[in-house]
């Protein structure tokens, strides 16, 4: 559900090689965004990000759902590093 829901925000660019590096980015992150989401227990935090973000999509308010997106993104890569589970990055 998690990349369903990135893809249906992503999917309205209309650039067909943009959402084919998107795909590719989240195939190889897949592993840790599953440790993030069930061995961190981040599923809670991750939904409240994206009822955030879909609530400034809904708004149109383009800045705030980029603040929001990457926000969201670099949280949980700081969760997975204070983890332990990211060793470079």
């Amino acid at each position: 559900m998690n990349r369903t829901f990135h893809q249906a925000l992503y999917s309205g660019c209309g650039n067909a090689r943009l959402l084919g590096l998107i795909e590719a980015h989240h195939n190889a992150a897949d592993r840790y965004v599953r440790m993030l989401l069930s061995s961190l227990d981040y599923r809670g935090v991750s939904q409240a990000e994206h009822r955030e973000l879909l609530a400034a999509c809904r708004k149109r308010d383009a800045a705030e759902a980029v603040r929001v997106l990457k926000k969201h993104l670099c949280d949980g890569m700081e969760t997975l590093a204070k983890a332990g589970i990211l060793r470079n990055r």
